[in-house]
């Protein structure tokens, strides 16, 4: 593309296409958004299409010269807790190569959080805390690693 097109190409609205025009930049109806000038009314997040209106605008993953909304952009850039599917933002826990919202780090039986000072055991992919496990599952012929207890 010649500079000349991109000249042009800039002078477009990154989400309609159509031309900017003067009376639309006087009457503040426009910005500047990477690198683009964008009728306000026409940004909306490439993901979900809806209008960006709280002025948390992100670069999107897809495509760095189009917007994404703070919502969208948190799904697409954090990781899901394998509880409750939704992105741990801030700190997590990993246990057996597996993320968790430190809320969401629940003994199986009781429902509790298990704090981190405390330990844990697992068995199947599922979460105890050190009394449950004792008082439920250490006396079921099985040992704290999975392995069958002889008689």
């Amino acid at each position: 593309m010649c500079s000349s097109e991109n000249k042009l190409e800039m002078l477009n609205c990154g989400g309609c296409k159509k031309r900017i025009l003067q009376k639309e930049v006087k009457a503040n109806l426009v910005v500047l958004l990477f690198n683009r000038f964008w009728h306000k009314d026409h940004i909306k997040c490439v993901y979900c299409k809806l209008p960006i209106s709280d002025g948390r605008i992100l670069r999107s993953k897809v495509d760095s010269s189009k917007p994404a909304c703070y919502a969208c952009h948190i799904q697409t850039t954090h990781p899901a807790c394998v509880v409750c599917y939704l992105p741990v933002i801030e700190r997590g826990l990993v246990a057996f190569d597996r993320l968790f919202h430190i809320d969401c780090f629940r003994c199986a039986i009781c429902n509790k959080t298990i704090p981190q000072r405390t330990g844990f055991y697992e068995r199947d992919l599922m979460l105890y805390d050190p009394s449950c496990y004792m008082l439920y599952i250490k006396d079921d012929g099985i040992d704290e690693f999975g392995t069958p207890l002889e008689d």
